[in-house]
């Protein structure tokens, strides 16, 4: 889905994550619909992650908020999460309704399962992917040859020393891609 101008839902919603305040704002709304939330990691974990990636999404409260607040991003996550659209092959054991299929020696049969609730989180890993190891580490390795890093998600492990260098290359990275400028911490593991 592509915009001639950002919606404004997109711009809100692209400001609530970058000022890291997105969770406590839809647990806020859920708060304000009678459902209490204890944990916030459990939160994150279950229901957010759920609720975005999951089949069946459209059924649960936070989408329902999620599609009155930000109706482009719900959409968006619809449209990517649409059923039928990747199949991959898979060898299962048979039920019932499988009886004319041919087996393996095994006994499994092959059936296609659909896996396009998976085509949102991969297409974000892959965006992930670009900006942390083509955009901020190879800008490291550009200035900082012979740095030691390690990219891990949407984190890059490093000396702690160099940890300030690294954090002003990402904020330059984050600014010149997308042009935010998010909340950044170095933490000491």
């Amino acid at each position: 889905m592509i915009f001639e101008e950002t919606p404004l839902d997109v711009s809100i919603y692209t400001d609530y994550c970058v000022s890291r305040t997105l969770y406590d704002f839809l647990i806020g709304k859920l708060t304000e619909r009678g459902i209490v939330v204890e944990d916030k990691s459990d939160f994150k974990a279950r229901v957010l992650f759920y609720t975005l990636y999951g089949f069946n999404h459209s059924n649960q409260p936070l989408w329902e908020i999620l599609a009155e607040t930000f109706p482009s991003v719900a959409k968006y996550i619809s449209k990517a999460k649409e059923r039928g659209q990747l199949y991959k092959p898979v060898w299962r054991m048979p039920t019932k309704t499988d009886k004319d299929r041919s087996r393996r020696k095994d006994g499994k049969v092959k059936v296609l399962k659909d896996i396009s609730n998976a085509l949102l989180p991969r297409q974000m890993q892959s965006v992930e992917a670009q900006f942390i190891i083509q955009g901020c580490c190879q800008a490291l390795r550009d200035k900082r040859p012979g740095m030691p890093i390690l990219s891990l998600h949407d984190s890059i492990y490093c000396c702690y020393g160099d940890g300030a260098k690294v954090k002003k290359i990402m904020l330059k990275q984050f600014q010149s891609r997308y042009d935010i400028r998010p909340t950044l911490t170095i933490e000491k593991v």
